[in-house]
């Protein structure tokens, strides 16, 4: 047993003593006691008292890794306190806990659609009613980075370029290799317009903002940067199959990134058109045309070349 003992002088009446570096959790027994000029002691009667217990918050980890795919986790808590809040400063990371008995945590974290790594750090906050004392333990959250597909937009060769095709409109496809949706040249619409050659689209001077499907932020890429995307002193390319989709991938030489476009059909060789928003004018003076990607497995096309604007192609947007 530990004793703690004070000494003080006073000359009368009442007084008091500060009692420090007690044990927590523990019981004492306290009296006091006065000593005379004539040597005299005097002692008061025994009290006790408990001690608060000493403050925990333990968390099962610090540290909590996770795929670029996204994945949920949890972790645990200890303590003897109240926790009043759990939250994460990330919108990408989720938490969720009973409130009433927040033993259990769980932590969902979204894909990560940026190529870089990111943390996120979840903060437990709790405290003692006795003391209102307030205490906090943080857990850090790591993700990897995305891959180049998994970013909407990849810098090549001084363009952001989209990742994915143009699906319904203002939606990207679900996936690098899906081919989306098709489009008449200058039309916001999947529709086919069976009378395209004499309608208000086929000989606008471009394609017109109003009726771009490209998502909120993108647009439909003109010729000059569907050339640089050709331009073999800045960029690779190379016929791939993607998760059995075959197609052309064009690959960033400084940067190595790069974006993958799924070919459109096959008739005999594989062939990638994609439509720009450049007018090409009145091709042989018999119908409209407007500038598009066409490239084949077969090396018998490989430009950004005229082609009639009737025809339905998808569309690879770049970031405005």
């Amino acid at each position: 047993m530990r004793n703690i003992s004070n000494n003080i002088a006073f000359g009368g009446g009442e007084s008091a003593s500060l009692i420090e570096n007690l044990i927590p959790n523990k019981k004492y027994f306290v009296r006091a006691y006065a000593k005379m000029a004539s040597s005299k002691v005097y002692y008061s009667d025994e009290i006790s008292f408990n001690t608060l217990p000493e403050d925990i918050l333990t968390l099962s980890t610090s540290e909590i890794n996770f795929k670029k795919e996204g994945e949920t986790k949890s972790f645990t808590i200890e303590t003897n306190l109240k926790v009043t809040n759990i939250s994460s400063d990330k919108n990408w990371c989720k938490v969720s806990y009973n409130a009433n008995d927040p033993k259990n945590v769980t932590v969902t974290v979204d894909k990560n659609g940026t190529t870089s790594p990111r943390t996120a750090t979840i903060t437990v906050e709790a405290n003692n009613p006795a003391t209102d004392k307030k205490t906090s333990k943080t857990v850090l959250i790591k993700q990897e980075k995305g891959d180049d597909e998994d970013s909407e937009w990849v810098l090549i060769n001084g363009v952001k370029w989209a990742t994915r095709n143009i699906d319904k409109p203002g939606i990207f496809a679900a996936k690098p290799e899906d081919a989306g949706m098709l489009y008449q040249w200058n039309r916001s619409t999947t529709d086919y317009l069976d009378n395209y050659d004499n309608s208000i689209y086929a000989s606008a001077s471009s394609w017109l903002p109003a009726n771009d499907p490209s998502p909120l932020g993108y647009r439909v890429p003109t010729s000059a940067e569907i050339e640089s995307l050709l331009s073999t002193t800045y960029v690779t390319n190379e016929w791939t199959i993607r998760n059995g989709v075959t197609g052309l991938s064009f690959t960033d030489k400084a940067s190595g990134k790069s974006i993958f476009l799924p070919s459109t059909y096959y008739s005999p060789y594989y062939y990638c058109q994609y439509w720009s928003s450049t007018y090409y004018g009145k091709y042989e003076n018999f119908w409209y045309a407007a500038y598009a990607l066409i490239c084949d497995n077969a090396d018998l096309y490989f430009g950004c070349l005229g082609l009639h604007n009737n025809a339905r192609l998808p569309v690879r947007p770049v970031a405005k």
